[in-house]
């Protein structure tokens, strides 16, 4: 999947502690703007190259 990562990746880039991270990614799946697939997150189709569609 290109562009996704995984919270390991999100983590180190972000220097967020997991805890954080979690949440953040739970609130932003839950609301359709990220997608997790086999551990990797990923920003939603729901996106265009020139923001929210």
């Amino acid at each position: 999947m290109g562009g996704a990562a995984t919270v390991e990746e999100l983590q180190a880039a972000l220097s967020m502690t997991k805890l954080a991270l979690y949440g953040v990614l739970r609130t932003l799946t839950e609301r359709g703007l990220v997608r997790e697939v086999e551990g990797r997150y990923a920003i939603s189709s729901c996106f265009s190259e020139n923001g929210p569609s």
